[in-house]
């Protein structure tokens, strides 16, 4: 797993190389590998990297990040994906000048929209180009929750009797109206946002994390709803006073069908927190990295749009 630069810390402010061109430099020097893919961060890289999917194992893989200044290393993830689409073949046509080639991917989260409101600020020709290409689902996450899959790690993890299965999907029922109602509520805010509505004061993602319980005992699930009613109720309020918005939420509630369609970090988590409370099984390794036993039999549905150099 790298960042673009090969460094932990990679200056983007006044005075220094734009992202693109630390991108473009990093990928100059691993002149070992023509198939290079560029994705919104360390999870992706650990993730696309790994899977068995053919043409995804070819790839050499990379994302971009900067410092701000006295903060962590700060992630730039869709935009700066979509941006590096646009700016890093053009770096590279004029400086390898037929000396070279490359292939060039580029892979986001689908969040709830997939590319739309990230594109605007590109002319008609520019949008005509774009390669990058947004998964599937919610995000990378999401894949493991696909019913094909969810029965291939079950099996891997030796659980091969139908009752874990039973008792995923049963508790994933219990907080499932949660889950459906709180995301058709906020991508509705946020598709409000792209056409200039409130957003921010709506909702906080910071204050917002969603906890899960297990009880092994009673084989049972609760969710620690927090905040949750108190934003609930001020989005509905919200988006209750705009025929538009409100025909939005229905349509974003019919289309949440799916475990995969969640936001992908909150139901991984679920699904980990499920295997160690009852089955004391592990989802992750010591470093926090998918184990690959898993990712080896997970079916990823990608055909990469790939730019030619």
């Amino acid at each position: 797993m790298e960042s673009l630069g090969g460094s932990q810390k990679m200056l983007y402010e006044a005075g220094h190389p734009s992202p693109e061109r630390i991108a473009f430099n990093f990928l100059l020097k691993k002149d070992e590998c023509a198939n290079c893919c560029i994705v919104e961060g360390p999870s992706d890289v650990d993730f696309y990297s790994k899977t068995q999917h053919e043409q995804l194992r070819c790839f050499r893989y990379a994302f971009i990040k900067r410092d701000k200044e006295s903060t962590e290393p700060v992630v730039l993830g869709k935009e700066a994906v979509i941006k590096a689409s646009q700016r890093l073949p053009g770096l590279f046509l004029k400086s390898l000048k037929g000396r070279q080639s490359f292939n060039l991917a580029f892979i986001v989260d689908r969040d709830f929209f997939g590319l739309a409101g990230y594109t605007d600020v590109f002319s008609e020709e520019e949008r005509r180009r774009i390669t990058v290409l947004p998964s599937p689902y919610y995000s990378h996450e999401s894949y493991f929750f696909s019913k094909e899959n969810l029965k291939k790690i079950f099996k891997t993890l030796n659980l091969t009797d139908k009752d874990a299965e039973d008792l995923f999907y049963r508790l994933y029922e219990r907080i499932e109206p949660f889950l459906r109602e709180y995301f058709a509520l906020k991508s509705t805010i946020t598709y409000a946002h792209s056409f200039g509505g409130r957003h921010k004061d709506l909702y906080d993602d910071e204050r917002h994390i969603f906890v899960f319980t297990f009880d092994k005992e009673t084989k049972s699930v609760n969710f620690i709803k927090g905040f949750f009613d108190e934003d609930v109720k001020r989005m509905h309020e919200y988006i209750s006073k705009d025929p538009v918005l409100l025909e939005k939420y229905r349509e974003m509630e019919s289309s949440l069908d799916s475990p995969e369609m969640y936001k992908g970090h909150i139901m991984f988590n679920f699904l980990e927190q499920f295997l160690k409370t009852f089955y004391d099984i592990d989802f992750l390794t010591d470093e926090r990295n998918y184990r690959l036993d898993v990712l080896s039999v997970l079916k990823v549905d990608l055909e990469l749009k790939i730019c030619k150099i």
